[in-house]
């Protein structure tokens, strides 16, 4: 993943194409291995709302 993600410049689309997943599967895969940016912040947004 680490490489398709290089590889295409952070697209996430390119990256799931390279890697032959859908894109909803790279962010799956992304957040099983708290690989994906900002995840932190979002979820802290969200608690804070709540």
């Amino acid at each position: 993943m680490v490489r398709a993600l290089h590889h295409s410049g952070g697209n996430l689309s390119r990256a799931a194409e390279l890697l032959g997943v859908t894109r909803p599967t790279l962010y799956s895969l992304l957040d099983k291995h708290d690989m994906r940016e900002g995840q932190a912040g979002r979820k802290g947004r969200a608690r804070d709302r709540g």
